[in-house]
């Protein structure tokens, strides 16, 4: 499973290289390339290409929720890091809201581990085992990096879960 995404990740980077802005994919999508023409909150993204507007979700993270501590900030980072710029997404799965849960690149970043280590995300280890993104998550709390700050930062999946209390 792991070479078919590097496989796929290879044949998307050489057709965006070539100038092409989308991969025909027999659905399941399994890559979207194209220009990021909206960024919803710190893990959420649009991508516009000729076949359409792709919502994704970035995968291995999760980052605050818009009204909560640093969900603004969160925001901003991903927006200085994507707007207006090509990126590659390796779609994962979808999740149950209709988003592409992805594995974005931008100018052969990591997206995703851009936002770790800035400290505007968590390391979403359930549904995430990557090593690498747990060092990162382990050296911004470190540096006290964007969230980081806060002595005891709220998870934004404790903050959903207490909107859903109150609801």
């Amino acid at each position: 499973m792991k070479l078919l995404k590097v496989l796929v990740l290879l044949v998307a980077l050489a057709l965006s290289i070539a100038g092409c802005k989308n991969i025909e994919v027999e659905e399941p999508v399994a890559a979207v390339a194209g220009k990021v023409v909206k960024v919803v909150d710190g893990d959420t993204l649009h991508v516009y290409n000729k076949k359409g507007t792709y919502k994704i979700r970035l995968s291995g993270i999760d980052a605050p929720e818009r009204g909560q501590a640093y969900g603004k900030r969160a925001r901003e980072h991903l927006q200085e890091l994507v707007a207006g710029k090509q990126v590659i997404a390796i779609v994962e799965s979808k999740d149950r809201y209709g988003r592409y849960v992805a594995n974005v690149k931008c100018q052969s970043r990591d997206v995703c581990a851009e936002m770790l280590q800035a400290g505007y995300a968590w390391h979403y280890t359930q549904y995430s085992s990557n090593k690498y993104y747990a060092d990162l998550q382990r050296e911004a709390k470190r540096a006290r990096r964007g969230l980081w700050v806060d002595k005891k930062p709220q998870a934004p999946w404790d903050y959903r879960k207490e909107k859903r209390a109150g609801e």
